[in-house]
């Protein structure tokens, strides 16, 4: 059964608010994250399944994060975010 999964998309502008939000579970440069995002994409697709990548911006994840009580931000959280 082939499945969709969506993933966070981030503009290299906005890849050091990130940063700052996520602390150290965040790789430390753009380009590392955007190659894991890549590796995980082509994974989903090379089962025959979908991958969606979906824009997010970092005060949008932040307002999300203190809605949802979450006490933290991990890199799981937005998987994102690979």
């Amino acid at each position: 059964m082939n499945y969709t999964r969506y993933l966070a998309d981030i503009d290299p502008n906005e890849y050091e608010a990130f940063r700052r939000l996520m602390g150290s579970g965040i790789p430390h440069t753009f380009k590392e994250w955007a190659e894991k995002r890549d590796e995980a994409v082509a994974q989903i697709t090379s089962r025959g399944n979908e991958a969606i990548l979906i824009q997010v911006h970092p005060d949008e994840v932040a307002v999300y994060c203190r809605s949802s009580w979450m006490p933290a931000i991990r890199t799981r959280s937005i998987t994102l975010l690979t």
